[in-house]
C-alpha cells in the first residue's frame, strides 16, 4: 500500500515540476509541494499497518486432547523424572471479554481452571489441581497459543512443596460439542 502511494507522489511530483519549471514559480510553489509530498508518503506508511484485517482466535468450548511431555523434580533431591502423560483440558466458557473457564485433566489429577485469552491468541490458564488417589494441592499454570480451532502449542509448570514439574505439548486437537 504504502509502495502505491510513493509511486502516485513519484509520479505527481515529476509532472508538476516539469510544468512549473516552464513557469519560473517553481521558487514559490516547491516548499508546499515538499510537504505534502511528505504527508501523505508518512501517512500512507502509518495507514497502512493499520487497514490490515484483525484475526482473532476462535477457540471455542469443547474438549482439546493432547500428548504431554513433563518433567518432575524433586524439590529436595534434585532427582529429575520425564514422563508422557496425556492431557484434557475442557473449556466451559468464553466470556466476551476474553476470559476463559476450563477443566483440566491431566493423567489422574484434576482441576477448575480460569484465565484470559488475548487477542494475540495467547491463552494463560490459572488453578489448583488435585490427585484422585494422593493427598495435596499443586498450583497449576498454562500457557498456550490458539490459532483456529486449535492450540498448536502449549507449556504448564505445576509446584507443590515437594515437587516442581514442568511441561509442554506440540498441538491440542479440539473435540468440539455437537
Amino acid at each position: 500500500m504504502s509502495k502505491k502511494i510513493f509511486s502516485m507522489n513519484l509520479i505527481l511530483s515529476k509532472f508538476i515540476l516539469s510544468n512549473f519549471l516552464r513557469k519560473r514559480c517553481l521558487i514559490l510553489i516547491l516548499p508546499s509541494l515538499l510537504s505534502l509530498l511528505i504527508i501523505v508518503s508518512v501517512g500512507g506508511v502509518f495507514a497502512a499497518p493499520a487497514m490490515k484485517p484483525e484475526l482473532k482466535p476462535s477457540l471455542k468450548p469443547g474438549t482439546y486432547r493432547a500428548t504431554v511431555s513433563q518433567t518432575t523434580t524433586a524439590i529436595k533431591t534434585g532427582e529429575t523424572v520425564e514422563d508422557n502423560l496425556k492431557m484434557e483440558l475442557t473449556v466451559i466458557n468464553i466470556a466476551k471479554n476474553g476470559l476463559v473457564t476450563a477443566q483440566m485433566v491431566l493423567n489422574r489429577e484434576k482441576g477448575n481452571l480460569v484465565g484470559p485469552l488475548d487477542s494475540n491468541g495467547q491463552l494463560y490458564l490459572e488453578g489448583i489441581l488435585r490427585h484422585s488417589i494422593l493427598a495435596g494441592e499443586k498450583i497449576f499454570k498454562l500457557q498456550a497459543s490458539v490459532k483456529g480451532n486449535s492450540m498448536i502449542q502449549g507449556k504448564y509448570s505445576k509446584t507443590s512443596d515437594k515437587l516442581r514439574s514442568t511441561g509442554h505439548f506440540a498441538i491440542a486437537e479440539p473435540e468440539l460439542p455437537k
